[in-house]
């Protein structure tokens, strides 16, 4: 079934989060990335230094988002 992959990363630190879904589509709000119908999934919210969190406390500069 084809879906809306996403990866997190910090350049500056030269570090990659897991790909994470399929997700029927992933959804940017003002401050907050959805995963999931419905935006069940939280996956990340945007400090306002302009760096994104992951529920897991880590931070991320950039976010990737690809279809499969």
């Amino acid at each position: 079934m084809p879906g809306t992959m996403i990866r997190f990363e910090y350049g500056q630190q030269d570090r990659m989060s897991a790909d994470l879904g399929p997700y029927p589509y992933v959804q940017v709000t003002y401050a907050d990335l959805y995963g999931g119908p419905d935006s069940t999934v939280q996956l990340a919210s945007l400090r306002e230094d302009g760096l994104w969190v992951t529920p897991d406390g880590q931070v991320w500069s950039d976010y990737v988002i690809w279809g499969v």
